[in-house]
């Protein structure tokens, strides 16, 4: 009965590689574009999201992205070679799941290790015949496998840190005032000018806004935005026409939408009853956003407001 138990632990491990190996193969098969591009953008970050990935963003931003994606699909690049691209302008921040680049590497090695330990372990568990000897020196060998990896991954690590320091120096505003250098479009304008907004940086955001509806006066997220700005430089009537041309160009667009209802929540109307009926205006146009992006960081605001 002894003899038969390391037979049936090996045959179990040979079909468990075998369907694996079929499992590899299939998943494999020839992808259509739209699929590509949902692998893709699913390991995109949303970069106006909180943990949100770019396929499951409902931001303008995001449908850039995702559109951009397809394009390049469709132009006959990889997948690698898209990632470059947006690794190349963003960062690796722009990966939902780390990478097994630098130090990023143990997390994918230390499962795999463990688990060809434990198989060999639990093989030599049911070999009772096996040698006191022989299991103290294969444990010896995974002790020394071990302290090894942790002194590679710490030289690694370190090696990745000052790589990131030098990467680093070139922010990831640098990296897109060169995209639009580059390529001065639509897109590119109103991402330099979101980053600037987020940086409080808002006499270029604006500038740059105003140039990405310049060449898109479709862009009502551009618009949204560029309202704000003006309501926060003190021009409340001038930023709530500005917000009005915004949702009139787009009357579902949730940046749009949200900005102007910013804009009349935070109105500095001094008379009450007028004061009440912006409130009441601001709230139908956080009920549309709600509607509209129900998981979106701009619904995340709005419960944060009320």
């Amino acid at each position: 009965m002894t003899k038969t138990k390391p037979t049936i632990f090996w045959g179990l491990i040979l079909v468990v590689i075998f369907a694996a190996g079929i499992y590899s193969l299939n998943g494999n098969g020839e992808q259509s574009i739209e699929q590509r591009k949902v692998s893709i953008t699913s390991q995109l970050r949303c970069l106006e999201c909180e943990g949100l990935s770019v396929r499951d963003s409902e931001t303008e931003t995001s449908k850039t992205i995702s559109k951009d994606v397809e394009k390049r699909l469709r132009q006959g690049q990889s997948k690698d070679e898209i990632f470059n691209y947006y690794e190349s302008v963003y960062g690796e921040f722009i990966r939902l799941a780390p990478t097994a680049k630098g130090g990023n590497w143990l997390i994918y090695v230390v499962p795999s290790f463990f688990v060809i330990v434990l198989g060999i372990a639990i093989f030599l568990s049911i070999r009772s015949s096996t040698a006191v000897r022989t299991q103290i020196i294969f444990w010896a060998l995974v002790g020394v496998v071990f302290v090894v990896g942790i002194v590679v991954f710490v030289l690694d690590s370190n090696k990745s840190v000052k790589t990131i320091e030098r990467a680093n120096q070139r922010s990831s505003e640098e990296l897109l005032q060169q995209s639009v250098l580059e390529s001065p479009n639509n897109a590119n304008f109103r991402n330099l000018a979101i980053v600037q907004f987020a940086k409080e940086d808002y006499v270029n955001a604006l500038k740059n806004f105003d140039r990405a509806v310049e060449l898109d006066s479709k862009d009502a997220t551009s618009q949204g935005y560029a309202a704000y700005i003006v309501h926060l430089s003190g021009e409340y009537e001038l930023a709530l026409g500005r917000a009005n041309a915004a949702v009139a160009t787009d009357p579902e667009n949730v940046t749009a939408l949200f900005f102007r209802g910013l804009i009349l929540f935070q109105s500095p109307e001094l008379d009450s009853f007028k004061n009440a009926e912006n409130i009441r205006r601001a709230n139908l146009d956080f009920d549309e956003v709600l509607r509209l992006a129900p998981n979106g960081e701009f619904a995340r605001q709005i419960n944060q407001i009320r």
